[in-house]
């Protein structure tokens, strides 16, 4: 609209807007909103509206505070220059006079001073807190400056944490390998000892074997008797010696890399928070006649007993499935409960025990 265009051309002062001919603004009339050079003050507005306020550019922001109490009354209309303004017309984005109304804008959409006010103030409101969240903004940025500086020297440590923890993992993945060999090797190794060992049993065998040949057809009672005993034992040795266990060389079976051993990145403001998957659902609840349960404990029948021990009051009940029985209540101060055998154990304000059936 003229009257907006207007506005914004007074904050950006090119020239007089009088005479156009670049000479220096140093005056601004408030009432017409035109700014103009010193010449054109005095030869020509002076002379066509002697009445309005003309200011100096000097002490225009000054003026620039009155938008706050800028109301349509008090602004001319730029079309009937006899008339002061009253209105907004929304269709046509202008401010008019009463003698615009019946002339042009008759069926137009209007907007009075009222919600005008109420429109500015609802921008002002957004302006406040636009400033707040500047602020805000601005405190954040603080801090992660801060963060950053602080996190500077930290990131250092933080790598070589890593680079440590990959260097012993290095470590600790090549002495796993070289065990699983020197396991595999002994186990190979084992298995030559005991090919050795078979060897010579066999070798023993065929000489006990030869020996029983030669005894069995000897004719030679007297050697007979004397080697019967001796080889009879042997047999015997040969015969009771168990079997060897013996088993086959093992194979490798790979397993899954996985990182999860190896560490990862953990705020620890939000380290057990990231950590506990646990859920917690409510089966179940009930509403008891007590004010507060500062005390609890489980009888040995499923009963419950509990205690508020503000306001003295001891409670025996038993919960059901959808309600409270009370079985016994008594108005004595607890500071604590607990089960011995059916009984229930109770220290109250008088540094005594009570055993409760």
């Amino acid at each position: 609209m003229a009257f907006s265009k207007s506005l914004r051309k007074g904050q950006i002062p090119v020239g007089c807007q009088l005479c156009e001919g670049g000479n220096k603004i140093e005056w601004k009339c408030t009432d017409c909103n035109l700014l103009m050079c010193d010449r054109c003050k005095h030869r020509v507005h002076l002379r066509i509206a002697k009445d309005h306020r003309i200011v100096n550019i000097q002490e225009i922001r000054e003026h620039e505070d009155s938008w706050d109490r800028f109301v349509f009354s008090g602004v001319r209309c730029p079309d009937h220059t006899d008339q002061f303004c009253s209105l907004y017309c929304g269709t046509c984005n202008k401010i008019i006079c009463l003698k615009c109304i019946v002339k042009v804008h008759n069926g137009h959409h209007f907007i009075d001073e009222e919600e005008f006010r109420e429109k500015k103030e609802k921008l002002k409101e957004g302006q406040k807190k636009m400033k707040r969240n500047l602020t805000k903004v601005g405190s954040e940025k603080k801090k992660v400056i801060a963060l950053e500086e602080t996190d500077n020297a930290k990131l250092r440590n933080v790598k070589q944490n890593i680079l440590d923890q990959r260097k012993q993992l290095h470590n600790a993945v090549d002495q796993y390998a070289d065990n699983l060999v020197q396991d595999l090797d002994k186990h190979f190794s084992t298995l030559k000892h005991k090919e050795t060992q078979i060897k010579k049993k066999i070798q023993r065998m065929h000489l006990n074997n030869d020996a029983l040949e030669n005894i069995i057809t000897s004719r030679n009672f007297v050697q007979f008797f004397r080697d019967f005993d001796q080889l009879n034992i042997k047999l015997h040795e040969d015969m009771s010696q168990d079997s060897m266990n013996i088993s086959p060389l093992p194979n490798f079976f790979p397993g899954e890399f996985t990182v999860l051993n190896f560490g990862s990145l953990e705020d620890n403001t939000r380290l057990t928070e990231h950590h506990s998957n646990v859920e917690f659902k409510v089966a179940n609840q009930w509403k008891t006649e007590i004010m507060n349960i500062h005390y609890l404990v489980r009888c040995p029948d499923g009963s419950v007993c509990i205690a508020d021990n503000e306001n003295h009051l001891f409670q025996h009940i038993k919960l059901e499935k959808d309600r409270v029985d009370v079985i016994s209540s008594f108005n004595i101060g607890v500071l604590g409960l607990d089960i011995i055998s059916s009984n229930v154990l109770v220290s109250n304000f008088e540094s005594t025990l009570q055993c409760i059936d």
